[in-house]
């Protein structure tokens, strides 16, 4: 039995996905397929299965979605960007500017990428169960589905909520309560 984790970032989700659709194919199993945070990629490719799914994202301050933010200009995307981070609490208003720029770079560089994979990636119905991650705690409250449009593609979803924000959800001290229940769930799904 094969359990697939999945980090936040849109590359890992997609490969996560992707590998388990080829592993049930296979005649495999797929004991657990979990998800922290995430929504269904939004390419065009998709759009049957993110309508009404708008305001993921919402949550975290960001009034643009990735696709536009990637129609933007470097130029424009740098406020942009640098008012973000500032809203989660990223970055401090007295960072050094070179720094900023770096960061700002780095996060632009990343969103470009994550824009080009989810675009390119065709999900399809998964036959087996969805297990997503999702932080308790939102910056910005926004009402969106509880499971992020998940249940539109798995046969059955389950959602855990755990402490902190997207951000914060893997790190000390939230990280401890996110393990004990992704522990859980794997031993569930191996039937301990």
């Amino acid at each position: 039995m094969t359990c697939l984790y999945c980090p936040k970032a849109r590359f890992w989700r997609n490969s996560a996905l992707e590998m388990a659709q080829q592993l049930l194919a296979q005649g495999q199993q797929v004991g657990l397929l979990a998800f922290l945070d995430t929504t269904i990629p939004p390419g065009r490719a998709n759009q049957a299965y993110v309508e009404g799914t708008t305001g993921s994202g919402q949550e975290y301050g960001r009034d643009l979605t990735l696709e536009e933010l990637r129609q933007l200009s470097s130029d424009e995307q740098l406020p942009y960007l640098w008012q973000h981070a500032q809203k989660l609490g990223l970055v401090e208003r007295d960072t050094p500017q070179p720094l900023v720029r770096q960061v700002l770079d780095d996060l632009k560089r990343l969103f470009h990428l994550l824009v080009q994979v989810g675009s390119d990636y065709a999900v399809r119905p998964y036959p087996g169960r969805i297990t997503l991650f999702r932080p308790s705690e939102m910056p910005v409250p926004v009402a969106t589905s509880e499971d992020r449009g998940w249940r539109r593609l798995g046969a059955a979803v389950d959602v855990h909520f755990v402490p902190g924000q997207h951000q914060s959800m893997v790190k000390e001290p939230h990280v401890q309560e996110l393990a004990a229940q992704v522990r859980t769930c794997l031993h569930q799904a191996q039937g301990f």
